[in-house]
């Protein structure tokens, strides 16, 4: 006999059957696992504020505000450069950096997701 797993997503199947998988789930998931970072990115950039629903949230990846970004590591870095007296010709790898550093923590979504759907209990 051929074992076979049924994933079902999106019509919800989850949430009739009292699967915790809504979007507060995962994003308490987040909190729990101590991922504030995506978390706080992806609300800062992303247009809108806290999601409840999945299907915000997946509108909301497509509204990731790539302008906003720039601008976040431009006032960084004109903080950084004032509190140390920096030279601001010099200083392109500092944007650089923390814009590589705000899409780094945005691209682990699909690691985050894996592990909190391997911690979901389908028996609770």
């Amino acid at each position: 006999m051929i074992k076979i797993d049924l994933i079902i997503l999106g019509n919800g199947f989850d949430i009739a059957h009292n699967l915790p998988t809504t979007y507060t789930d995962f994003r308490d998931f987040l909190e729990r696992s101590q991922h504030h970072g995506f978390i706080d990115i992806f609300e800062r950039f992303s247009l809108s504020a806290h999601q409840e629903l999945w299907s915000q949230f997946e509108e909301n990846l497509g509204k990731l505000d790539g302008t906003a970004i720039q601008d976040e590591a431009f006032h960084t870095r004109n903080e950084f450069n004032d509190g140390f007296d920096y030279d601001v010709g010099n200083d392109c790898h500092i944007i650089s950096f923390l814009e590589n550093k705000y899409y780094s923590d945005l691209s682990n979504l699909d690691e985050y997701v894996q592990q909190w759907v391997s911690e979901i209990d389908l028996h609770a």
